[in-house]
């Protein structure tokens, strides 16, 4: 529980908060080996803190911070909450020109490093097709 990632996240709509912690029982859909749904029972907690960042015309622009490591969460939690990342047909947004892909970037990882105990953050510059996405949606 020493991990702290941070995620930018291009959702589609426009959220009414400014800030949101997403709370969601998740699991593996068996149905589908690589999607990750919401479940009131038999599932593993998770939460995913987010806040807003820009609103464009259609689409913004959150900060994602989960706060347990489920596969897809941010991604799972974020289509619960009826904003799905543009391009994440998985989980249901619509088809999009905006960006071929969903639209997440991991922007910083952070933990204490096991040997010294020292902080140790990675940062990643947000890639070229996310950027482009950002302008075309007006973010």
């Amino acid at each position: 529980h020493t991990v702290q990632k941070v995620s930018h996240a291009i959702v589609e709509g426009l959220p009414p908060w400014e800030a949101h912690t997403a709370r969601h029982m998740l699991r593996t859909d068996v149905g589908r080996a690589h999607r990750t749904v919401v479940v009131r029972k038999r599932g593993k907690r998770s939460e995913t803190a987010f806040k807003v960042l820009v609103r464009g015309p259609a689409q913004a622009l959150l900060e994602a911070q989960p706060r347990t490591g489920r596969t897809h969460q941010v991604r799972a939690h974020l289509a619960a909450l009826g904003f799905p990342l543009v391009g994440d047909s998985l989980y249901g947004a619509p088809e999009t020109d905006l960006i071929a892909r969903p639209a997440l970037h991991a922007l910083n990882l952070s933990f204490l490093h096991p040997a010294s105990g020292q902080p140790v953050t990675f940062n990643a510059p947000a890639p070229q097709d996310f950027i482009a996405a950002l302008e075309r949606a007006g973010l």
